[in-house]
């Protein structure tokens, strides 16, 4: 299980292609499960989105998982918004996820 913290309070085109690269390469043959902890993060674009996207669709080509976890109140409000929280695992911080990702 791979656990990536997101330091960046705004996720914007720039930030979005970095965090998707980053987190791509840190993807291994044993990785399963991914744990994207958005609990610093305040404004996601609508490119953080696809980067977001972007991972799950990674995790899914290797029948793997990815949750994401510490959504602000605006995030959160977001992904609904975006039906986003019907498409991933949405948890409310990080030991729920790996919980969640764990069982």
């Amino acid at each position: 299980m791979l656990c990536v913290c997101v330091v960046d309070e705004h996720i914007t085109e720039r930030e979005s292609g970095i965090l998707y690269d980053e987190t791509e390469a840190l993807i291994d043959e044993r990785c399963t499960a991914i744990v994207l902890d958005l609990a610093s993060v305040g404004m996601l674009a609508s490119a953080g989105i696809g980067a977001v996207v972007k991972l799950h669709k990674r995790m899914g080509e290797r029948k793997g998982t990815l949750a994401v976890c510490g959504l602000s109140t605006e995030l959160t409000e977001l992904f609904k918004l975006t039906r986003m929280d019907r498409l991933l695992m949405v948890k409310p911080d990080r030991d729920a996820a790996i919980a969640a990702l764990s069982s």
